[in-house]
């Protein structure tokens, strides 16, 4: 039985020319996700497609931003997925890929019915330490580079887009770092942010990057606490923009690196 919301007033609805550009993407992410996933080795590739489906689950959760059934489908099969010791990997891919096969047959009129738009939000996550951040990222480039020695280039792109997504799904964070975060999955995503209106801040074409203007926003992101925090300390400079890739790489390093000791 649905229970009905009594307050509403913080809610707005939805905007009709946002939803349906959510939807196209979302048509656009699965197939993507069938094109990655088809190119995979045909043996022993179930971690790498739990990559593949994991990414878009966050990605739907952070991107698209969906509320009521499919936010609550969605949280309950990464639920499942990290927290049933008894399954297989390739059970737990299965039983995501089956969810993501109804989300390729949902019509639109259904699809925007899990939608609103709030006047306010908060974060219900407690802050997470730093330092689990920290062992998270580093674990993370060491599956990395494992992957890049063995030549399964195909799933290093996808991977790099997890370790963010990861983080903003999972962990409670400080300001600074959501919106670092949000910086680095905008660059990762130019395709989806530009045709909602923004600047892009990477073009897939010529692989080039915005850097003036990346280099603005990691400043933007950490000026304002460093009269709190005296140790954080803008890194633009510090980036290596000679591919996605690299820059990823470079990028997570730096996060990995803040130093949010207030003094």
């Amino acid at each position: 039985m649905d229970i009905p919301i009594e307050d509403t007033d913080h809610l707005k609805p939805p905007n009709e020319a946002e939803l349906k550009i959510k939807y196209d993407f979302l048509h656009a992410w699965i197939e993507e996700l069938d094109t990655k996933t088809a190119s995979l080795p045909s043996n022993d590739n179930a971690a790498m497609q739990s990559f593949l489906l994991l990414s878009l689950l966050f990605k739907i959760d952070y991107l698209l931003v969906p509320k009521y059934d499919i936010f609550h489908k969605s949280s309950k099969k990464v639920r499942e997925y990290f927290g049933n010791e008894n399954a297989t990997v390739e059970a737990k891919n299965e039983e995501i890929r089956l969810y993501i096969d109804e989300l390729r047959e949902m019509p639109f009129e259904t699809f925007r019915e899990n939608f609103y738009e709030a006047k306010y939000s908060f974060d219900p996550n407690e802050k997470t330490s730093h330092e689990e951040i920290e062992i998270f990222i580093a674990e993370s480039l060491a599956k990395i580079r494992w992957y890049k020695n063995n030549r399964y280039n195909q799933v290093i792109p996808c991977m790099y887009q997890y370790i963010a997504l990861y983080i903003l799904y999972h962990y409670g964070l400080h300001a600074v770092l959501k919106r670092l975060l949000h910086t680095l999955v905008e660059i990762q995503n130019p395709d989806f942010f530009s045709t909602l209106g923004y600047v892009p801040l990477y073009n897939k074409e010529s692989a080039t990057f915005a850097k003036r203007a990346i280099i603005s926003q990691i400043q933007d992101a950490i000026l304002p606490h460093q009269n709190r925090i005296k140790l954080l300390q803008p890194f633009g400079d510090k980036l290596n923009f000679t591919s996605l890739n690299e820059f990823s790489n470079s990028f997570y390093l730096q996060l990995k690196n803040l130093d949010f000791e207030e003094i």
